[in-house]
């Protein structure tokens, strides 16, 4: 047969991307851990949980909740490092790991397998039939939880994770009536599930080195336009190799978003493969896709490709997929030619064309590819907004992880050097690192909604997004005010989750913290100043104490009105938020509710410079780096905090006190510094100096 089973095994850009990936996993783990030594389950804890967030991204899993236990129950050993609570389907989830980051031997063997999947299906055995378990509160709410659901679990996975490679075929038993499953997902599942291992750049295309050579082309654009676009035919193989070598990450990240993790072979393609696949061409639409950099020459007079870098097929996952089923399914696809058109996009143009190509391209598709681009215009603001803004003392900013393990990759561009780690780690504390997924939760549970976040990360961000959408079409941006907003919510989240833990809580710990942050706002309304949190970056003692005395009566009313149901169940349905909302709660008065925000005063903000008391009086204290913001508030002219406060205001980049203090600084330079700034004036305005000169919104120096 021509075109199968006759060149040798490609390599793929997972395996060449893998120590990368393993680096990776490594920072992120070091970074889950909380002990200077950690112990080795504290590690594969650590792992697992980093693990768990790649599965729960590409939605292998709903959710996960860390639950460790690993001890003798009677003569065997049991060993579980989390779950996913069953979902609709009457589906649990338990989660084990292996990780041995040393080991020299980088693969386990059947045995060590089975002995992960035997330990946890032992778990779940004990925890169904009441035996006594020496159980941490994690782990208690897992017992718990699988206790209550009872007859209404109807499957269990076992997922196992492993930073090797697994040499092991899946289990499958029963415990009980019930099947039990195992689901693997070694490294090299894992570095193919992540988003951040292979960049758009990574994937290059050089015909050059394929059996087709160069592809003929013809360009069908001209040289005016802000992009170009040819057409081509590729062979079966050679789209066959293609996909090979790079899966689906070949499609273009939004349509990737909405794929389903399997994507569905069309009968009728691999019929006329089979069948007449010189017609191919006749029948077949063809794909679309898009190139960060397209290589072209000439070569016998005729215009052709030889490189691409970049590629993202746009539309036609559907014909791609089949033509790699075929292929691998033994049919010869060298007589199949398939029709591409391809475009190049200039850099700056990228973010606004590539979405609407995306769109266009896609318009049969019942999912509308218009919400996936108000969706990525959205994520992208955000991050942008969380490189510029910091935190109100000018020493650290928030990091939205847009993608999972951004974090740990950027700390691996970064940090070069251990000082340059150390300085990154300064400007960008783990504590402050937040992930979509967890902005989606608070601001559902904020806004009314703890039902939907009851539900699950994935789910919940769902519905946010399509909310996110409805927004953005009606001319929602995220501004300054909406990001410091979201970092509040946060804070308030941490906090309702310290309340809940110091109770000692076990179960439904996640949706006790949703409702608690939704009775929070749905008690206080509008008088609750989100303002306040984000600029002490901190809730206060009175908020503390508020939610601690909270959190066991809204445990205690969930239980209640569930009424024998599965409290789980429970907390996902309408009905129970409509429940707790008429719960009564006791109130006290908190800070965050006061008439004015008190941190507003810190600075004694002076519009006018003429006044009767002299602001630095207290000169003679002044410290060194008082003397350093007082010069170099001075010495920035008119024009530079005129340029400052225009940018303030834009997209509110400063919030209200900020802006304030630029306003006092832009007034004192028009009068000609009569008085300098007062210590604390030139503290916050010195700042916001730096910041707009790190911006690039004024000159370094003047």
């Amino acid at each position: 047969m021509d075109g199968a089973g006759s060149s040798p095994k490609l390599r793929t850009i997972e395996e060449e991307k893998a120590e990368e990936f393993i680096r990776l996993i490594q920072s992120q783990v070091e970074h889950e851990v909380e002990s200077a030594t950690p112990l080795g389950h504290e590690l594969t804890s650590a792992f697992v949980s980093v693990g768990a967030g790649y599965i729960v991204q590409d939605g292998g899993s709903p959710e996960f909740i860390p639950a460790f236990f690993d001890d003798r129950v009677g003569q065997r050993k049991a060993t579980v490092y989390g779950y996913c609570p069953v979902d609709d389907q009457g589906v649990l989830r338990l989660f084990t790991g292996d990780y041995s980051p040393d080991e020299a031997v980088r693969s386990i063997g059947k045995q060590a397998f089975e002995q992960l999947v035997t330990r946890a299906a032992y778990f779940f055995s004990c925890a169904s039939s009441n035996v006594d378990m020496s159980l941490s509160s994690d782990a208690a709410a897992c017992v718990e939880h699988i206790r209550e659901a009872g007859g209404k679990i109807e499957d269990i996975r076992i997922i196992v994770l492993s930073d090797r490679r697994v040499n092991a075929s899946e289990i499958e038993a029963k415990s009980g009536g019930i099947p039990i499953r195992s689901e693997t997902y070694d490294i090299e599942r894992l570095h193919r599930i992540s988003d951040v291992a292979v960049r758009r750049s990574d994937i290059v295309l050089d015909f050059t080195k394929e059996p087709c050579g160069p592809v003929p082309c013809i360009e069908v654009s001209g040289r005016d336009f802000n992009y170009k676009t040819y057409l081509l035919m590729l062979n079966g193989e050679t789209l066959y190799r293609l996909f090979e070598r790079y899966g689906a990450r070949l499609y273009e990240l939004n349509l990737r978003a909405y794929l389903q993790p399997k994507t569905p072979v069309n009968k009728g393609i691999l019929a006329t493969i089979r069948e007449v696949p010189e017609r191919f061409l006749a029948y077949n639409n063809g794909l679309s896709a898009t190139a960060d950099e397209i290589e072209a020459g000439i070569e016998n007079g005729q215009v052709v490709i030889r490189r691409l870098i970049g590629f993202q097929i746009v539309n036609g996952a559907q014909t791609t997929s089949s033509v790699h089923r075929a292929r691998k399914n033994e049919l010869d696809v060298s007589r199949v030619h398939v029709a591409l058109k391809l475009t190049k996009v200039n850099s700056e143009n990228l973010d606004e064309i590539v979405p609407l190509i995306t769109e266009y391209a896609n318009t049969q598709n019942p999912i509308r590819a218009s919400d996936l681009r108000a969706n990525l215009e959205f994520h992208r603001l955000v991050e942008s907004l969380s490189e510029r803004i910091w935190t109100p003392d000018g020493e650290s900013r928030w990091f939205y992880e847009r993608a999972r393990g951004s974090y740990e990759a950027a700390l691996l561009r970064y940090g070069t050097t251990d000082k340059k780690k150390r300085e990154f780690r300064l400007e960008n504390p783990k504590s402050q690192v937040f992930k979509k997924e967890e902005m989606g939760i608070n601001w559902m549970s904020w806004n009314g909604h703890p039902d939907t976040a009851s539900r699950g990360a994935q789910k919940n961000f769902t519905r946010f997004m399509e909310t996110v959408a409805e927004l953005v079409a009606s001319g929602f941006k995220p501004d300054g005010d909406f990001y410091r907003n979201t970092i509040a919510m946060i804070i308030i989240s941490k906090a309702a989750e310290r309340a809940v833990k110091r109770n000692g809580i076990t179960g439904y710990k996640a949706q006790i913290r949703y409702y608690l942050i939704a009775l929070l706002h749905d008690r206080f309304g509008e008088e609750f100043k989100l303002s306040r949190v984000w600029r002490e970056q901190s809730v206060s003692e009175e908020l503390k104490s508020l939610l601690e005395t909270w959190a066991p009566l809204v445990r205690d009313e969930l239980v209640r009105t569930a009424n024998g149901q599965n409290v789980t169940e429970w907390c996902k349905k309408s009905a129970c938020w409509e429940a707790l909302r008429e719960m009564t709660l006791p109130i006290i008065d908190i800070p965050e509710t006061a008439g004015e925000d008190s941190s507003a005063d810190e600075s004694a903000v002076i519009i006018d410079p003429e006044v009767s008391e002299d602001v630095s009086a207290d000169a003679d204290f002044e410290t060194a780096k008082d003397q350093e913001n007082i010069h170099l508030c001075q010495s920035l002219p008119e024009s530079a905090w005129s340029a400052i406060a225009a940018w303030g205001a834009k997209d509110r980049i400063l919030d209200d006190f900020d802006r304030r203090i630029t306003a006092t600084m832009l007034h004192m330079s028009i009068s000609g510094w009569h008085k300098p700034p007062s210590p604390k004036q030139a503290r916050h305005a010195a700042r916001i100096a730096r910041l707009a000169m790190d911006q690039g919104v004024i000159p370094d120096s003047y």
